[in-house]
């Protein structure tokens, strides 16, 4: 293992040094991309069109004729992708060589479906403060293994893993709870309701579309739990005729297999399309690390740390001139061992996980408005055991959710103002060996919302103006009243924009109603927690050009106090139990990303800094496992036909007692390697990458008791191949 390990680090390092000695010799005579990007039936030029370079960071929207240009390309075969709204995107082949210019015509077909409420609601995007998007191409370009791993490294996001590949894993925005962040999956919330949680391991990457991450409280956009923020994930849409392969290999015995194909089939108007995808990953898991001093020191074997994860997915759509239907259904099967803390561990415990779930979308243009409607139905099982466990008696729980959740909506669009009208119910039924006879196992939520968004003239300039507000009525807690309103500026040279909201989050079942155990008792009292004032600001800078080199940045102030926060305290006899605390929260987040085309190289950055303070009369300062300041940059080189870059994460100091300095966790910083090669012929197009995941064996992990695996590597095979875009439904 250890020879095999030297290898991988020879092999990273020269290629590391091959590929920073060669950008000045590719910057010399520097590839060119420039062309046209036409309507397919009239001809007109479009404007506005974005070019993107695949894998290469190169993007570009054209002018007002539909023309564009890109410089300094690295030579060699590259996929462009071109997409603009109301056209179906498409994927042109090129072949660039050093010195020379290559031009491209690109012809867009027109949707033959009309905008639906989906397309609809493109007028109330989710991109005010704090917003970011990670599309299909990125999640390609990144080459990351799972969830987890894409998501690190965002501003302000804080991914949290118990372990080495395929432990649970969740996700923090703005030091929140992660119970705080609403987690969804093509609209249906995935957080249990039991914790409030949800695990991010088990989410396959490979069938995910796009992802946006929202910050701050969302809920009158989103619904309950989005007191922080979103993660709302797309799934991928039978949109075009493709197929794909994805293999990988790598340390502590990880192997990954994912697959999947897409079928389209146009007659006149009408548009049949089918997907069905599915992957296998499987990992040991076990590793030796050392033992934190504060836990004894020395060194010990992290074992039980094996699983599978298996996944299948299938869709069907049909669409219209003016109408649109998809059914589909995903399976999951998860199987892994559960090593516990440090200080206990245990080589027998497992956790088995299926999960099953349907949904029907519809959506239709009758007149002048745009009607929507959604039924989704999961079944999710999940069982823990444990025959020997080292402080507890054996235990064998499980916990069952039944999930029904309807959704209707109507909206219309006339200018630039637009305005829905929505409701929805939500139907939970909860069995759980793990809560108490009190603990309610039916709950129902009834919804209903109001958005609207216009874009009014104000002299030369023309802000966007959204509003929405939500009523949620619940069983755990009467009815909850939730506004929100954000207006966006664009000023000379940046765009100013500027939100507030109310959010909540219900207490987690897990907190009210858990089995009693020695020196720990539940909390049936729990309020749900509060965020009255959600207030941000954002000046985000337009592109700069400086030569061929292009910089941008952004800068976002907020403060979100929490009321009720939930936190876990001893009383005056030391029996732990929960309960609700007032939260201070408040933080400033930057980033910056510079493009030098020439020479094929891009960087990207971001800094947070954010403060959650007790601010109770007993206790002060940061709260536990909260740490205030991060950072992630990333250097990225295309030379030779490799696109190598090289992240870096810092996660700062963090406090692991309530309210004390005592045993304060030290910062640490993980650097990332990622090498790619793509060979493309004409629509097929193949990549392998070789990833190290921290680089230098920092083995840095966020929690005391959890501790990382260091360095691992991984080689990762995907083969893709497209038919011809023009003859898909819009996703």
């Amino acid at each position: 293992m250890r020879s095999e390990r030297s290898m991988v680090r020879a092999f990273v390092v020269v290629a590391a040094l091959a590929g920073c000695a060669a950008a000045p010799l590719v910057a010399q005579f520097p590839a060119e991309l420039g062309g046209q990007v036409l309507d397919a039936q009239t001809r007109q030029g479009l404007p506005s069109a974005r070019v993107s370079v695949l894998l290469t960071g190169f993007v570009v929207q054209t002018d007002a004729s539909g023309w564009f240009k890109l410089r300094g390309v690295p030579a060699g075969e590259w996929d462009i992708e071109v997409a603009a709204i109301g056209y179906h995107p498409a994927r042109k082949h090129v072949t660039l060589t050093d010195g020379r210019v290559e031009h491209a015509l690109v012809l867009l077909e027109p949707s033959p479906v009309m905008l639906t409420p989906v397309e609809v609601t493109a007028t109330l995007p989710p991109d005010g403060a704090g917003t970011s998007v990670i599309d299909r191409a990125q999640i390609e370009a990144a080459h990351a293994p799972d969830v987890p791993a894409l998501l690190a490294g965002q501003p302000s996001v804080t991914v949290t893993q118990h372990g080495g590949p395929g432990s649970p894993a969740s996700v923090s925005i703005r030091g929140s709870e992660a119970r705080h962040v609403l987690v969804l999956l093509d609209g249906v919330p995935l957080n249990d309701p039991t914790t409030g949680e949800v695990d991010l391991a088990s989410l396959p990457l490979e069938q995910i579309e796009r992802v946006t991450i929202v910050r701050g409280g969302a809920v009158a956009r989103y619904g309950p739990r989005a007191l922080a923020g979103v993660i709302a994930i797309e799934r991928r849409r039978p949109a075009v005729a493709e197929s794909w392969v994805t293999l990988a290999a790598g340390e502590w015995g990880e192997r990954t297999a994912r697959g999947g194909v897409s079928l389209v089939r146009k007659r006149g108007e009408r548009i049949l399309a089918g997907s069905l995808a599915g992957g296998l990953n499987l990992f040991d898991g076990d590793f030796a690390y050392e033992v934190p001093p504060v836990r004894g020191g020395g060194t010990a074997d992290r074992v039980n740390g094996d699983g599978r994860n298996t996944s299948v997915l299938g869709a069907v759509r049909l669409a219209g001139r003016r109408s649109v239907a998809e059914l589909r259904a995903d399976y999951l099967d998860f199987d892994r061992g559960l090593p516990g803390s440090v200080v206990q561990p245990t080589t027998d415990a497992r956790q088995a996980e299926h999960r099953l779930a349907a949904g029907l979308s519809t959506r239709a243009s009758i007149g002048s408005l745009d009607w929507r409607a959604d039924v989704d139905a999961s079944d999710r099982a999940v069982r823990y055991t444990d025959p020997a466990p080292p402080a507890s008696p054996p235990y064998d729980d499980s916990v069952r959710v039944r999930q029904l959740l309807a959704t209707m909506e109507v909206s219309r669009s006339r200018n630039a103002a637009h305005l829905s009208l929505g409701t929805e119910g939500r139907w939970l039924e909860v069995r759980a060996s793990t809560l108490t006879a009190a603990a309610p196992t039916n709950e129902q939520v009834l919804s209903a919302w109001l958005r609207a968004s216009a874009e009014p003239r104000l002299g030369p300039t023309r802000p966007t103006v959204r509003a929405g507000a939500r009523v949620d009525h619940a069983d755990y807690g009467g009815v909850y009243w939730s506004p929100s309103v954000g207006v966006s500026l664009p000023v000379s040279a940046a765009t100013l924009q500027v939100s507030w909201a109310m959010a909540f989050a219900p207490p987690a079942l897990a907190d009210q109603f858990f089995q009693p155990g020695i020196l720990a008792q539940p909390n049936p009292d729990l309020q749900p927690e509060r965020v009255r004032n959600d207030w941000q600001l954002q000046i985000s800078s337009k592109p700069l050009r400086i030569g061929d080199a292009t910089a941008s940045g952004a800068v976002s102030l907020f403060r979100a106090d929490i009321d009720g926060m939930i936190l876990w305290f001893p009383n005056f006899r030391f029996v732990w139990s929960p309960d609700n605390y007032d939260v201070r929260r408040r933080g400033v987040e930057a980033s910056a990303a510079v493009n030098l085309p020439v020479a094929g190289v891009s960087l990207t950055g971001n800094v947070s800094d954010v403060a959650v303070e007790y601010r109770g009369p007993v206790l002060s300062g940061q709260v536990a496992y909260r740490p205030r300041y991060t950072a992630h940059g990333a250097f990225s080189a295309s030379t030779l036909g490799f696109r190598t870059t090289l992240r870096y994460r810092y996660i700062g100091e963090r406090r692991s007692i309530a309210g004390s300095d005592l045993n304060t966790l030290p910062a640490f910083g993980v650097a990332d390697l990622q090498i790619v090669r793509r060979v493309a012929k004409s629509r097929a197009s193949v990549d392998l990458a070789l990833g190290v995941d921290d680089l230098f064996d920092r083995a840095g992990a966020m929690l005391v008791d959890y501790p990382s695996p260091g360095r691992v590597w991984r080689l990762t095979l995907s083969v893709r191949g497209r038919g011809p875009s023009a003859s898909s439904p819009t996703p």
